[in-house]
């Protein structure tokens, strides 16, 4: 009798576990935002365009069922927001189905002309190489995967950034002026402040400094991006496999 009670309930947490809905909750950036640290302005734009970048947090296993609702969702959401982050960090199983429907859905998307990304899926899941596997039609290159869903959000914003900053703005380095330092400070007191300063350029992916290095130094970003990242345990490259714990945009020290 206990055995087959046991096996009962068994069964219908099997069947709850893969019936219920897909989605688990929706949020817009402006209220949930990456770990990027910005210039006031780029705050205050997020604060009044969030609503334009979208995060979908899925949940339990994506098959043909489950991923037909995820769609519908992502569907509803294009009308109204100009990127749409995909959040697979709860997702335990893409199927053949599944990965069939979220490439309709990604071809929904790039025909209303709107932005895709997959969030929760490095290029080495093996739930990603699904997907990949049945995307014969190219819709997706590796620039839409991130391997956690801050990254995905941090890439969202900085195309919705891009879209409402003037043209060319993010390709001109700052004047000491528009610094989050150099902006309270009268002229003379910025002319003391630039003297101490030496300029340094960085190349992409290169280190500024490491833990336990001596702090000598404090450093204005003036173009570019500067991340914290901490290296994975067992000694992969930290840039693909490690754990960004933040980043910070131009203008911030």
């Amino acid at each position: 009798m206990g055995i087959g009670i046991g096996m009962l309930v068994a069964i219908l947490m099997f069947i709850r576990s893969n019936t219920k809905g897909p989605v688990r909750q929706i949020v817009h950036a402006d209220v949930r935002r990456s770990r990027k640290v910005r210039p006031a302005v780029e705050t205050d734009l997020l604060g009044r365009h969030g609503k334009r970048v979208v995060v979908v947090e899925l949940d339990g296993a994506l098959f043909f069922g489950t991923a037909e609702e995820a769609d519908e969702a992502i569907e509803h959401l294009i009308h109204d927001a100009d990127h749409i982050v995909i959040d697979f960090e709860r997702v335990s199983e893409v199927d053949a189905s599944g990965a069939r429907v979220m490439l309709i859905a990604a071809d929904h998307v790039r025909r209303a002309g709107k932005g895709l990304l997959f969030a929760g899926l490095s290029l080495k899941d093996p739930r990603a190489r699904t997907i990949r596997d049945m995307d014969v039609h190219g819709l997706l290159d590796d620039s839409v995967f991130f391997q956690d869903t801050d990254l995905a959000l941090e890439c969202a914003e900085d195309r919705l950034l891009k879209s409402l900053l003037p043209a060319g703005s993010s390709a001109i380095a700052l004047s000491l002026e528009e610094t989050l330092i150099g902006s309270g400070l009268e002229p003379r007191e910025r002319e003391v402040l630039a003297g101490m300063l030496v300029e340094h350029h960085v190349a992409r992916g290169a280190y500024v400094f490491h833990s336990g290095d001596p702090g000598e130094s404090m450093y204005v970003l003036m173009h570019g991006q500067i991340g914290i990242w901490l290296p994975p345990k067992d000694g992969g490259d930290t840039l693909t496999e490690g754990r960004r714990l933040v980043s910070y945009a131009p203008g911030v020290v």
